[in-house]
């Protein structure tokens, strides 16, 4: 991956935000 780890992470939370921390998708 071209991101770095912190910048993965901050994806990570971002996408958290936006789906929501109580409606987390399966993967």
């Amino acid at each position: 991956m071209a991101l770095g780890a912190p910048e993965a992470i901050i994806i990570v939370i971002f996408g958290i935000l936006v789906f929501g921390a109580d409606k987390i998708p399966k993967l």
